[in-house]
Formats: C-alpha cells, sequence, structure tokens
C-alpha cells in the first residue's frame, strides 16, 4: 500500500516493502539543491536524506525533479566558482588568470592541444631500446668497465689540469 510522507520528511519508500523505490518530497529536493550548490558531496547528501548513496544515485536515475535539483544545485556552484576565479584574475592573481586560461579557454603550456591536427614540421624523434641482454655478458661488460680509469679514457693532454706550482 503506498505510503504518504508527514511534512518534515525529506524522502520515503513508496511501499513499506523493503527494496521499493524511493520518493524524494518537495523539501528533499530543497535540500539537494541547497547542498549541492554548497559543495556537498553526494555521499553526505543521500546520509541527510536517510538513504545510501548507492540509493540516491538511483534516484538521481530515475527521478527527473532529483536529478534536475541535484543539476541546478551544481549549476549554482559552479557558476559562484568561476565568478570568485574571475575576480580574483581580474584582481591580477597570476595563479588564478593561469588557470582561467586552462580551464576555461582550453590553453595550454606547451605544444598543441591533444585534439590539434600533427603540424607538417614537427620533428620525430624514434627511441630504440636495444633486446635484453643475457646476464654473462652484462657481467662481463660490468668487469670490464669497473676496471677504466679516467686516465685510461683520456687521451687528449690539453684537458689535464696543470699540476699545482707551489713557491
Amino acid at each position: 500500500m503506498a505510503q504518504t510522507a508527514p511534512d518534515n520528511t525529506l524522502a520515503y519508500r513508496d511501499t513499506d516493502q523493503p527494496g521499493e523505490p524511493w520518493v524524494v518530497t518537495d523539501a528533499g529536493r530543497a535540500l539537494i539543491l541547497k547542498d549541492r550548490s554548497n559543495g556537498v558531496a553526494q555521499a553526505v547528501i543521500a546520509g541527510r536524506l536517510g538513504m545510501s548513496s548507492r540509493t540516491f544515485r538511483d534516484v538521481l536515475d530515475r527521478c527527473e525533479a532529483s536529478r534536475a535539483a541535484y543539476d541546478e544545485g551544481t549549476g549554482l556552484m559552479e557558476t559562484e566558482l568561476v565568478s570568485l576565479l574571475m575576480q580574483h584574475a581580474r584582481d591580477g592573481d597570476r595563479t588564478s588568470i593561469i588557470f582561467a586560461l586552462k580551464a576555461l579557454a582550453g590553453k595550454r603550456e606547451v605544444g598543441p592541444a591533444p585534439d590539434a591536427p600533427p603540424q607538417a614540421n614537427t620533428p620525430a624523434i624514434n627511441i630504440m631500446i636495444p633486446a635484453m641482454m643475457p646476464q654473462d655478458q652484462l657481467e662481463a661488460m660490468t668487469a670490464q668497465m669497473r676496471n677504466v680509469s679516467p686516465a685510461d679514457t683520456d687521451t687528449d693532454t690539453t684537458k689535464r689540469t696543470p699540476a699545482r706550482v707551489t713557491k
């Protein structure tokens, strides 16, 4: 049998049978709008309505009015944040300016945008990774490297530091 909600109820089950759909009242939708516009997380809103996060996601998928309240709250929050960001950018805050350029204007620090077509004059860089060396060859090469001193490899005498002259 269908339930009727008391005046202060935010959400209730449509019947007293477990697993039945929830109904969000006008007061519940007002809470969704207010909380979401203040940046409250979905899980917290669900708890305030008396349901689990999963149930709240199901309600948002099923109930257009609840989804509209959630989306409107998100839009209000986003509008306020963009307004604050733009105010800081207009006041000369460099970090805000850079962030606004990246987030709102699609600008990047280096390189073309990910969806930009490749340029004809862009150099191609190929990196070749050799196959894995057998362990015995690696050990032999490592042993040779340990036995090399700087004097063995430096044949250019002009690079050597002169001896210190003492008086």
